[in-house]
């Protein structure tokens, strides 16, 4: 079963991997267009189409604070990249 958890992890960890690419991309935009970081509406609503697509709530909350994690991790990289000038 650890092997197999462990091989779940490594592709959680490359689509990471590609999300962050994508995160700097989108600090870019934000940056050039005068955009916030952070959008509430639209996490908001990320989140409740998961809420609806996954159905179980017992895993709904499961993913919902996987999801927030990741959500928080990519402002905080977008704040950094904007901050530090690399967005513009």
């Amino acid at each position: 079963m650890r092997t197999r958890i462990d091989a779940v992890d490594a592709k959680i960890e490359d689509l990471l991997k590609e999300r962050y690419t994508i995160v700097g991309e989108v600090a870019s935009y934000k940056a050039a267009n005068g955009l916030p970081v952070y959008d509430a509406a639209r996490e908001e609503e990320k989140i409740s189409a998961l809420r609806q697509r996954t159905g179980d709530k017992e895993m709904a909350d499961y993913l919902e604070k996987i999801i927030r994690a990741v959500m928080a991790a990519s402002r905080d990289s977008e704040e950094h990249e904007i901050g530090c000038g690399k967005g513009k």
